[in-house]
């Protein structure tokens, strides 16, 4: 019927889609009456329908210009694939009949449906060319479209009274044309087949096609029923619209993977309090159905394990095709789990976690279809799912939003459309977020006489940089995040949430990096978060002091009582959760850590991409001297992350400290065959030289010390980083005179960095010159930048603990483990310049496990 051209649309800088149709037809249907006909589709704005940018006449050649979409026609799919997964198939026939429901109660019947004209996105199916068909029909008669030589029609999609010519259809024909695309997507064959289309349109009218379980035995019977219901010959004894058909494709799938068809039932809608009706246009209207796809195709837990206060937001799927409001997904979605948490909903999944689900599963910015809803849910061990889609319609934006119980797949409810403009988005996400609020409080019965809404979203500059920041942030870039929530701060003053993680991850790359100005910013972006207070939401106030501990003058005791409060006001947040689990870890209270990093789950969410979750595990168990619990963890982790190299450092550090040598050069020689290793070897074989020295076995770890440095001399010495290593581990390897030479050197061309003036000072108390050491002590005193002074304390303390001097040293080493960058872990016990404590009892106490 037409040729598609792929074109720029040079005004709006976009690819787009041209269907130029056939001269022929053109000339049969002339310009007046097709563009009647295609104005009625542009008129059509849903998530599963295709939208109509513009269409005209050029020199006589009718055009109609559409979205260009990446992917695949459902034709192809078939082509290439055959019959389709059950799951699958359903959840395209959902999307289908979801579009037609849409442009039925409009009054448009598409005439024309057929695998052709349903593409296939990401996630979804989207249905194209509304309106070409009628405008062909109508415009022209079946007579002079034959003398020109087109058909009208596809004869193997066309209903009996289309194939009669019957000049009274209606929308039951889409029903019917549903019906045989169902046919062949379950069995790889449409239901009537022939040699020439008089056959086909023939077989239409007075053939009954064969059962779908003649083809495929593993439909279910429900799934058949609902087909052959499609495939009647008489229209009033087909499904009586699209809007019937949908509930029952969300039908109540069985495990034996029948299908119950249930009706619906509406939810009370009342709203509780007085400001949830003040423009929350709930559209609630619950629905008892699941999801075929999700029971067929995803392993499921039991229903049970899925708690309904805990909400999983999924950032809203674009379906403008406009450049310009791609964030606003993440924006609504952002927000929304904002104002949730504090409104006070119990266990909203926080935005790191939220896109780690996403991820994970593979839907990030989805409309998120019925099966991909309980895939997300599963992921995230959400019980409720908000999601939804947003679309532009004559210069507006529209929101809709779902409501999903993941429990057993049903429709709770839906909000919207909710309607603004791309630019007044905040106003437009604020109202969303405000009917969110009030159909969620209305579903979980939650309780918010005493709450007002006070969060404000952000502009949409300004969340697009926050996303962008958020994303980095996963991927630990910390001075590359704080770069991206820093713009998202400047886009808008009022946006402290970005401005508090651009402040946190500068704290982070100032540790990793030893960049002090990092913490100059750091500082600068706090100081008005400080004097605004009392305009932060709980949970903002409860980071803001968790940030300020992060930083040079913070301690342990104020970080954990930080986290604590992040939990508190957020319970959801698996990002706050972990970051307690880390701070009862630093204040030696590895037997609780070991019960709250238990409290989450290794395989879902967040911490699949925390790749520390199994380290730090093994480290709770080896400070309480469970070394074959150690071992066990990292075995665990190394089952979960094959390819990862930690896990085999963990094992060999437990399998050092049970003294198991063999399986310890086993798990080396393991390390040094990944290829990621090659920049870290080194100083990873180091560490389990120190692990093997401080459980009594010096000759091993002399080995081992030997190979490390080995390593680090075959490398290219032409990198501060490098040598200063390499100095560090001559000297732990008792080559003090090779250690002495090395940091001379370094100290000298880096007079700034006073590290290597620390290790002058070890290697001076080594050799019994306590009178050098002591001046160095002193000098490093005399640095009084905070963010120096936290190492220069832990530096002193080495030099204390080697001089003999143990209350000093003792002292020393309490203040510095105050400090959050230090806190107790596993590396105490193996610290050789702390060897000499070892049978102080205040350092054994030290030691001591607390909880």
């Amino acid at each position: 019927m037409a040729t598609v051209y792929l074109a720029e649309d040079l005004k709006h800088q976009r690819q787009v889609a041209i269907k130029v149709l056939w001269p022929e037809l053109a000339a049969a249907l002339g310009p007046d009456r097709f563009h009647q006909e295609i104005k009625i589709a542009a008129n059509l704005h849903h998530p599963h329908i295709l939208p109509l940018y513009d269409s005209g006449d050029a020199d006589g050649f009718l055009y109609y210009v559409m979205p260009y979409e990446e992917g695949q026609s459902l034709r192809d799919k078939l082509a290439h694939e055959g019959e389709l997964p059950i799951g699958e198939a359903v959840r395209i026939l959902r999307d289908v009949v979801d579009a037609l429901s849409e442009a039925h109660e409009k009054g448009v019947v598409h005439r024309d449906i057929k695998p052709d004209n349903v593409l296939l996105t990401k996630h979804h199916a989207l249905v194209t060319d509304f309106g070409v068909a009628k405008a062909v029909s109508e415009a022209t008669g079946a007579e002079k479209l034959t003398t020109e030589g087109v058909a009208l029609g596809t004869p193997s999609y066309m209903s009996p009274e289309q194939a009669a010519a019957d000049p009274h259809i209606d929308h039951r024909a889409d029903i019917y044309a549903v019906g045989v695309v169902a046919y062949e997507l379950l069995t790889g064959r449409p239901p009537f087949l022939g040699t020439t289309p008089q056959m086909i349109l023939s077989a239409h009218m007075t053939d009954t096609p064969e059962p779908v379980t003649k083809y495929r035995e593993s439909v279910p019977s429900a799934l058949e029923q609902l087909v052959m219901k499609c495939l009647e010959k008489k229209a009033a004894d087909r499904w009586q619209s699209a809007e019937e058909l949908l509930p029952q494709l969300e039908a109540l799938a069985t495990p034996s993977g029948g299908v119950t068809p249930t009706g619906t039932m509406p939810v009370d809608r009342v709203a509780k309090r007085r400001w949830m009706m003040a423009g929350a246009a709930v559209a609630a209207a619950a629905v008892v159905i699941a999801v075929i796809a999700a029971a067929l195709l995803l392993p499921r837990r039991s229903a049970g394990a899925f708690d309904p206060n805990r909400v999983l937001v999924v950032a809203f799927a674009d379906q403008s095709g406009l450049e310009q409001s791609q964030a606003l997904g993440t924006m609504a979605q952002d927000y929304i789990i904002d104002i949730l948490t504090e409104a006070g909903f119990a266990k909203v999944v926080d935005p790191l976690t939220a896109l780690a689900v996403s991820q994970n599963v593979g839907a990030a910015g989805m409309a998120a279809g019925p099966g991909d809803v309980l895939a997300l849910a599963d992921e995230a061990q959400a019980g409720t799912v908000v999601s939804g889609s947003y679309y532009t319609a004559d210069d507006s934006v529209h929101i809709q939003t779902r409501i999903t119980d993941a429990r057993d797949g049903s429709l709770l409810g839906t909000v919207g459309p909710t309607v603004g403009t791309l630019g007044r988005s905040g106003e437009l996400v604020a109202r969303l977020g405000q009917e969110v609020v009030a159909a969620l409080a209305s579903l979980l019965d939650q309780d918010l006489e005493s709450w007002e809404p006070t969060v404000r979203p952000a502009s949409y500059e300004a969340y697009e940089a926050y996303s962008e920041g958020l994303e980095v942030y996963a991927r630990n870039e910390m001075a590359e995040a704080a770069r991206h929530f820093e713009r998202a701060a400047a886009a808008d003053p009022t946006f402290s949430r970005a401005r508090l993680w651009a402040a946190q991850s500068y704290q982070l790359a100032g540790d990793v990096l030893q960049e002090l100005s990092y913490y100059a910013k750091a500082e600068s972006l706090i100081a008005p978060l400080v004097e605004s207070r009392g305009q932060l939401s709980r949970y903002e106030r409860c980071r803001l002091d968790f940030v300020m501990a992060l930083g040079p003058r913070g301690n342990l005791s104020a970080a954990y009582d930080a986290t604590r409060c992040m939990a508190q006001a957020a319970p959801g947040s698996d990002d706050a959760r972990k970051e307690v689990a880390l701070l009862t870890l630093r204040l030696n209270r590895p037997g609780e850590a070991i019960e709250l990093f238990r409290e989450l789950d290794p395989d879902r969410g967040l911490m699949t991409q925390w790749c520390c979750y199994w380290g730090f595990l093994g480290i709770a168990y080896h400070m309480l001297g469970d070394y074959e619990g150690h071992l066990e963890v990292a075995r665990q982790g190394r089952q979960r992350h094959p390819e990862g190299p930690g896990m085999l450092l963990e094992q060999a550090r437990a399998l050092a400290a049970l003294g198991r040598l063999d399986d310890v050069a086993a798990n080396l020689e393991a390390m040094r065959s990944l290829l990621p290793l090659r920049e870290i070897l080194g100083g990873w074989v180091g560490s389990v030289a120190l692990e093997l020295r401080a459980h009594g076995y010096r000759d091993a770890a002399r080995e081992v010390f030997d190979e490390a440095i080995a390593w680090y001399q075959s490398r290219p010495h032409d990198t501060e980083e490098l040598r200063a290593e390499l100095a560090l581990w001559l000297y732990w390897a008792e080559r003090w005179s090779d250690a002495l030479r090395l940091y001379e050197e370094l100290a000298e061309e880096y007079p700034e960095n006073t590290t290597y003036l620390a290790g002058l000072g070890w290697l001076a108390a080594r050799r019994g010159d306590r009178e050098e050491a002591l001046r160095i002590s002193e000098e490093l005193r005399s640095f009084r930048h905070p963010s120096l002074e936290r190492d220069h304390t832990l530096e002193r303390a080495r030099i204390a603990s080697l001089l003999g001097d143990r209350e000093e040293a003792m002292t020393l080493l309490q203040r510095a483990i105050d400090q959050v960058k230090f806190g107790h872990g596993v590396w105490w016990h193996r610290d050789p310049d702390f060897e000499s404590l070892r049978d102080y009892p205040p350092f054994q106490e030290f030691l001591r496990p607390k909880g």
